[in-house]
């Protein structure tokens, strides 16, 4: 008998997918230097939605288990940068839109690894060559989160610097706004695709290019690599000395900060900001990211006895150069020591060598300002040869104290013998011209020369009143004796004072001169119209017509110069028939 087949059914109930309350829109560029920052994101799903952006973010607000609904859409622009807040809307999102890689689109991914000082810009940035070719390839439009970033200046795919200024309206803006789109102004909604300069050329060469693909490089690295599996600068900056056998002064000149926040990198104190960050990667190339992404526990024990080897070599060389070393602190920096005590504790007599040798340095710096021809500044001379003032004065007090001891005394000679010698001249300076002579302030000159203070200024005290006397005078005799055509400008050049010193100082005397030299004008001016008049009627008489110039050959004055001179011209002519009486 034939076996029957027999049909076995699942029972189990199949498990449907996660339904999303918001549209599932996926995130464009993850995994790859172009990738979408949270704020546009959140721009795309609002337009998605056909809401305004404040809208869509009122909304996610009330889906939200804490408040981390920002007061304004300017303070949501934080949310790219590594804040809380950017933090809980990636987790929101992502909860939201059940779409996992939204988590990649904010610098929070990467707090555990980055600083988070100045990481973001102020204003909104963009390039208008990948929104032109999102348009013409028919690609999603979006902003990627490199854009966003203090240390990205130029576009990586074009090498073109972004712009932070509206083509049309030339105005500057927040990425989050009421109604925020993407590629468009919010102030002119107008479209942000035109390049502002058609003649730039790429700067793929340059060293902002290189930085940019550097924080591309680690954008791209999400979501594949956890920032927890990352390896720190502790770690990172001896694989490197130890690969490029070069110093930690080199590793600090390449990130432009200083040995001693080298020391804090290296001791893991602090992490490094995006610019440090993108300038060692930058330079060091895949070596950086070979020890950032893949750590190895035996390639760090040998690289810490090849380190120790390094260190040896370096301080034969820094024995054997017949250069000035650095103060002992900043050797032992540089040399990847946090403190002088671990230096002196790794290698006891290295550290010997050096603070005999840095010492005697300091020594023969100090002795060589006691011979200078003039004295100097302590604090400037030690500074001149990258020492500290404080430094020295512990270790080498009474030669300290005598440089200063010498340049106090040659100050206080100097200001003694200038001040003497004014007081044997007749025409004594103010006190503020005596501080800018001297170079000193007024405190100085009145600790030590207030003798010499007050006899300069009792004397200059004597000459300002002789000297205003003698003004007084002159103005008084110019009132009874002097011409009245004198003007108080032409007065004041003869006494050679200001017309405000004679208008403040003699106030009285100033004003009637004024009042006679405007009574003397008049004068003149009524004196030299009679003379038109006659004039006028002289040439009448003797049956020439009286012309501006035959008036001018009598009287030798132009009438164009004065309204006065042309009304009695014209009444005169008038009078004589030559122009018609105006009607009244």
């Amino acid at each position: 008998m034939a076996e029957m087949e027999m049909t076995l059914w699942e029972t189990h109930i199949p498990a449907h997918p996660a339904v999303s309350v918001l549209y599932p829109l996926a995130p464009v560029g993850v995994g790859t230097p172009f990738v979408e920052s949270l704020t546009s994101y959140l721009k795309r799903l609002a337009q998605a939605h056909h809401l305004k952006v404040v809208d869509l973010v009122a909304f996610c607000g009330t889906r939200a288990e804490t408040d981390i609904l920002p007061s304004t859409l300017q303070k949501l622009s934080r949310i790219d940068g590594m804040t809380d807040s950017g933090a809980a809307w990636s987790a929101l999102l992502r909860d939201l839109t059940c779409q996992d890689e939204v988590v990649c689109l904010s610098m929070s991914y990467w707090r555990l690894l980055l600083n988070p000082y100045r990481i973001l810009r102020q204003c909104h940035a963009w390039c208008p060559l990948c929104f032109t070719d999102a348009v013409q390839h028919e690609t999603p439009l979006y902003e990627p989160l490199a854009w966003r970033l203090q240390a990205v200046e130029v576009c990586i795919r074009h090498g073109h610097l972004l712009v932070e200024q509206c083509p049309a309206c030339g105005t500057s803006f927040t990425t989050l706004s009421n109604w925020a789109v993407v590629g468009y102004c919010p102030k002119c909604e107008s479209w942000l695709g035109k390049p502002t300069s058609t003649h730039q050329r790429p700067l793929y060469a340059t060293e902002s290019c290189k930085r940019a693909e550097a924080v591309g490089k680690l954008l791209s690295l999400a979501p594949e690599t956890s920032p927890n599996q990352c390896s720190g600068m502790r770690y990172v900056i001896p694989f490197l000395r130890q690969q490029q056998h070069t110093t930690h002064t080199h590793f600090a000149r390449v990130m432009q900060t200083t040995p001693s926040a080298l020391s804090m990198l290296l001791a893991e104190t602090r992490l490094p900001n995006l610019a440090i960050f993108s300038r060692l990667a930058a330079d060091c190339g895949e070596l950086f990211w070979q020890a950032l992404t893949q750590p190895d526990h035996a390639d760090q024990i040998s690289g810490t006895c090849a380190e120790v080897k390094s260190l040896h070599t370096d301080f034969d060389l820094l024995l054997t150069t017949s250069q000035r070393l650095p103060p002992l602190q900043t050797l032992a920096r540089q040399l990847g020591f946090g403190t002088t005590a671990a230096f002196q504790k790794a290698f006891p007599a290295q550290y010997d060598l050096f603070s005999q040798r840095i010492h005697a340095e300091q020594r023969a710096v100090l002795e060589l300002a006691l011979q200078q021809e003039h004295p100097v500044v302590l604090s400037k001379w030690v500074q001149q040869h990258g020492y500290r003032t404080g430094d020295l004065y512990h270790r080498f007090y009474d030669l300290c104290v005598q440089v200063t001891q010498r340049f106090h005394t040659d100050k206080e000679a100097r200001c003694r013998g200038y001040l003497q010698t004014f007081l044997s001249e007749q025409t004594l300076p103010t006190l503020t011209e005596i501080c800018s002579t001297l170079n000193v302030g007024v405190h100085y000159l009145k600790q030590h020369f207030g003798d010499e203070l007050q006899v300069i200024e009792a004397r200059r005290q004597a000459q300002l009143e002789h000297h205003e006397a003698f003004v007084e005078a002159y103005l008084e005799r110019m009132l009874t004796e002097g011409e009245p055509a004198l003007s108080l400008n032409q007065i004041a050049e003869a006494l050679g004072k200001s017309l405000r010193y004679l208008k403040n100082h003699f106030p009285l005397q100033s004003r009637v001169l004024v009042v006679r030299r405007h009574e003397h004008v008049a004068r003149h001016v009524e004196a030299t119209c009679d003379r038109i008049r006659q004039s006028v009627l002289d040439l009448h008489q003797r049956g020439i017509y009286p012309s501006v110039d035959r008036i001018h050959s009598v009287i030798g004055s132009w009438m164009v110069h004065g309204n006065a001179y042309r009304h009695a011209y014209n009444e005169a002519m008038t009078l004589c028939g030559y122009l018609s009486t105006p009607s009244q």
